[in-house]
């Protein structure tokens, strides 16, 4: 092989490390949360409490792993009879932002 080729491959092989190894870094992403409603909600991920959220409000989940989530806001009040419950599932990238606004 000539020198010009191995110059060639040792450059794309070492762009291909760079990459890879910048995504390693980036390890997990953020979820924002956007309540658009007057009232507080609680807020769940995966079944686990990440809080509440105010009306009108913005929350930041940050550092979450990379993978598939449940969201779920529960209404605390300002309703009748039943709270308004609002859900979504997510695939979550590392270095990502997933933004979800309710209702």
């Amino acid at each position: 092989m000539n020198s010009k080729i191995k110059r060639i491959i040792n450059c794309l092989l070492l762009s291909i490390i760079v990459v890879f190894i910048s995504s390693c870094l980036k390890s997990g992403g953020s979820i924002k949360i956007i309540n658009n409603s007057d009232n507080p909600y609680s807020i769940t991920l995966n079944g686990t409490s990440k809080g509440t959220i105010n009306g009108h409000e913005t929350k930041n989940l940050v550092s979450i792993t990379a993978g598939t989530y449940t969201i779920t806001v529960t209404q605390l009040s300002g309703y009748l009879i039943y709270p308004s419950v609002y859900s979504t599932s997510l695939t979550l990238e590392n270095g990502k932002t997933y933004n979800w606004s309710f209702p």
